[in-house]
């Protein structure tokens, strides 16, 4: 199986191609307001570096968020583009879960920085296979979770789609979004949605 993944939902563009779970070619640069400009130019580079025939590709895995909602967009979009134009299928995967997959523990609550006063929440216990759904939660709130982690820029989610378990987690490369943008908020205000 040999599989590249994209993530665009921080401040850093990552791609990563794997075969057979070992990660043999990467990418990982700043990028955040111009993530649409580097994003295909670095996508190409990786591809020509590691010579890799894009049509040998068996699937394509993006980030699907929380993060970064035009980052998310952008690299949902880009790889679902690809993904049809190649007749190849393209999954989603959530950052909680590779930050989680990452980080390589029996047990963690991973958490992610919302906009405003708010933590993206979610637990997992690799030991017995469960993991609870996504919360929202205030800064206040996260002193009640156990093996906390709150995820930052110093994390390779490339680690993390290096294990084998990060199929469990794979669903429709949809954006996840914890709460809606500002535009939708004040589209919602203007239609009176509210």
């Amino acid at each position: 199986m040999n599989y590249i993944y994209i993530d665009t939902s921080g401040k850093r563009l990552v791609l990563g191609y794997y075969e057979n779970f070992t990660l043999r070619g990467s990418v990982i640069i700043p990028s955040f307001k111009d993530i649409n400009e580097k994003l295909v130019e670095n996508f190409d580079f990786m591809l020509n570096n590691i010579n890799i025939d894009l049509h040998k590709v068996d699937s394509f895995l993006v980030n699907i968020g929380p993060g970064s909602f035009t980052g998310v967009r952008i690299g949902v979009s880009f790889l679902q583009g690809v993904c049809m134009g190649l007749g190849k299928p393209c999954f989603g995967i959530t950052a909680f879960d590779v930050a989680a997959l990452s980080l390589d523990r029996q047990h963690v609550t991973i958490a992610i920085k919302l906009i405003g006063k708010h933590y993206g929440v979610k637990e997992f216990d690799f030991i017995n296979g469960k993991y609870s759904e996504c919360m929202n939660v205030t800064k206040d709130e996260l002193k009640s979770f156990s093996e906390l982690h709150i995820i930052d820029e110093g994390l390779n989610p490339l680690e993390g789609m290096s294990s084998s378990k990060f199929t469990e987690f794979i669903t429709e490369a949809i954006p996840f979004y914890m709460r809606k943008s500002e535009a939708e908020i004040n589209f919602d205000k203007g239609c009176n949605l509210n």
